[in-house]
């Protein structure tokens, strides 16, 4: 089976199922980049750095949506 390499992250799009932003067992974040957290604060109405305080932590250096 073919490895996937992941250092340069995994792109998928947002299918509105819910189903990913759960936690799989040790596995439970939905990792944003730069660019995702400008569209999530923009579409929301927020800056950057609240959007982060509110909806975000960081896990071994990347950030994530916090878990409910």
């Amino acid at each position: 089976m073919k490895k996937i390499d992941y250092t340069e992250g995994l792109r998928f799009e947002c299918q509105g199922s819910s189903n990913c932003c759960i936690s799989r067992g040790s596995y439970s974040f939905v990792y944003l980049s730069k660019k995702d957290i400008k569209i999530l604060s923009n579409y929301i109405n927020i800056n950057n750095n609240d959007f982060l305080k509110i909806h975000c932590d960081k896990t071994d250096g990347f950030t994530h949506l916090k878990e409910n």
